[in-house]
């Protein structure tokens, strides 16, 4: 039997060598593992969403506290894992995210909700 180890988020398909844990010494979860809690505590707050949608989230909110904090683009490429070739999709996120912005100054501005 084997001893259970940390459980980290490191979401992929298990790994096909024997070495179950990443070199933070977290073990993997699987994505069929990942898309299950995802979908069941989505259901639980009746907000839809999936591990991706997550995902942008939490870069669409890195970029504003990096902006915030005047750090750099390179560290949210970092955080999130993208090579340095693929900023467009930070900005990508970075342009929801000010239209997300604008959608609620809007909704403030009125006085009421949608």
């Amino acid at each position: 039997m084997r001893e259970a180890g940390p459980v980290g988020v490191v979401a992929g398909s298990p790994p096909t060598d024997h070495s179950e844990i990443n070199e933070a010494g977290l073990r993997r979860i699987p994505n069929s593992t990942l898309y299950a809690i995802v979908r069941r505590y989505s259901e639980r707050v009746g907000e839809p969403t999936r591990p991706h949608g997550l995902r942008r989230m939490a870069l669409t909110e890195a970029m504003g506290y990096a902006a915030r904090k005047g750090w750099p683009l390179p560290k949210v490429l970092e955080f999130s894992g993208h090579s340095p070739r693929s900023v467009a999709i930070l900005f990508d996120y970075a342009d929801e995210f000010e239209d997300a912005q604008g959608q609620l100054a809007d909704l403030v501005a009125r006085g009421h909700d949608e």
